[in-house]
């Protein structure tokens, strides 16, 4: 791309990969990674700072990962609204091993630049849902998407992840003109970005054909009409029973609508199955012949959510390090047979963090419930959902276990000032929140 320009880069056919059949580059690479290493390359040799194309791409992973750490900082805040708890994050994604395993120099992968642009993405949509002047915030929210889309394929997960937060948010009774503002505004930018935009070869129309991506399509299409009906109820004066009724008509005649003109205008197949991988981390594989696909597919876990939960404490007792309490047999059943991600690799991954998450998560959500608390709560629920199934997907939760983790230690250290000088010091007032 450097030598020859960014359409020479998406025309090329590298044959000296996947031989004999070779591959085209174009087509099968999402080229967010290798266009923000041309695009730092160049500024800095127009800036007068002639270095290295593999000096930029050993130090990326580095460089994302420190911008990594300060926006989970940000989102901690946009959360919990205390400094304590953005600091502590802050610090703790920086040495987090789940997320050091991409972000170390030298890395040069696209999950390195991947977790940036998912975290920006989940604090610029958090940070447009604060008030109802917070709808620029939705505008970069989309620009960020799409960055993330041209990254990584896993921006699946930070589409459905919008998607399933929009929703619980109605489900719960918050529905507003802001999320109704703040999801259009994300949804049409980061859409158009994701077909016409950098990663258009790989995306093509999927958001509106993949069976995975029609949920949030679904939800912006939702929205509109809970708008729609909040305007008409608000002209006509209706109480809750009317707008109520008002509701389940104008859904009722959308879903007849929506029915009747994809049975009578869509091609037949046009909207297609789960991809392999991601009915992988829902049902058994089977095998599909495409050695990548049956690769991954091969961490899923075997046993029901259940006895992974027990196997989970069961390990995490035996590898918590403090002394013998005396017993001779684990206080715990045995564990059923191996599954995709062992206690041990969350304790090797998350240290203390695992065992902060619930705990800070516990300490958040039940005070001052806001928008962004419940987007912390779903994001731990399904990150956490994910991380079990694959263990290479214990990076998607990072951010959410570093947020939860920095919550409890505000919690901590306001218990124990608290203790120590029930009437806190002027000079301590600074810095509390």
């Amino acid at each position: 791309m450097v030598s020859h320009g960014w359409r020479a880069f998406q025309a090329w056919f590298d044959e000296g990969v996947w031989y004999p059949l070779g591959r085209h580059v174009g087509s099968t690479t999402y080229p967010g990674l290798q266009l923000t290493a041309w695009g730092i390359h160049s500024a800095l040799h127009a800036a007068g700072y002639p270095v290295s194309l593999n000096d930029v791409c050993v130090f990326i992973p580095a460089g994302f990962g420190a911008l990594a750490a300060g926006i989970t900082g940000l989102l901690a805040w946009e959360v919990t609204r205390k400094p304590n708890a953005a600091v502590a994050a802050t610090a703790i994604m920086a040495i987090l091993p789940a997320h050091l395993m991409r972000s170390i120099a030298g890395g040069y992968d696209n999950e390195s630049i991947a977790i940036t642009a998912m975290v920006t993405t989940f604090y610029l949509w958090v940070r447009a849902l604060r008030d109802d002047g917070a709808w620029p915030a939705a505008v970069l929210c989309g620009l960020s998407y799409i960055y993330m889309v041209a990254a990584w394929g896993g921006y699946v997960f930070v589409l459905n992840m919008i998607g399933l937060h929009a929703t619980a948010l109605v489900l719960v009774g918050w529905f507003s003109p802001r999320l109704w503002r703040a999801y259009t505004l994300w949804f049409l930018i980061g859409t158009a970005g994701a077909i016409f935009g950098p990663a258009r070869y790989l995306v093509g129309w999927q958001p509106f054909q993949s069976l995975e991506q029609l949920g949030p399509t679904a939800v912006f299409f939702g929205l509109q009409l809970l708008q729609l009906t909040e305007l008409m109820a608000r002209r006509r004066r209706l109480d809750a029973t009317g707008k109520l009724l008002l509701r389940l008509k104008v859904f009722g005649y959308a879903g007849v609508a929506v029915a009747a003109a994809g049975a009578l205008l869509l091609p037949e197949g046009f909207i297609g199955p789960l991809s392999a991988r991601v009915r992988g981390l829902f049902i058994k594989h089977t095998k599909t012949g495409n050695p990548l696909v049956d690769s991954v597919a091969e961490h899923q876990v075997r046993v029901p959510f259940c006895r992974r939960a027990r196997v989970f404490l069961a390990e995490l007792w035996r590898s918590w390090p403090l002394p013998s309490l005396g017993h001779d047999e684990p206080l715990l059943a045995p564990p059923p047979p191996p599954q995709a991600t062992p206690a041990a690799v969350y304790w090797h991954y998350f240290h203390f963090t695992i065992v902060a998450t619930p705990l800070g998560l516990i300490t958040t959500v039940f005070k001052d419930k806001s928008d962004a608390k419940l987007f912390l709560v779903v994001y731990t629920m399904v990150g956490g959902y994910f991380s079990g199934k694959m263990i290479r997907l214990v990076l998607l939760i990072s951010p959410a276990a570093t947020v939860c983790a920095g919550a409890f230690i505000d919690f901590c250290i306001a218990f124990l000032l608290d203790g120590l000088w029930p009437q806190t010091p002027p000079a301590l007032c600074a810095l509390l929140p």
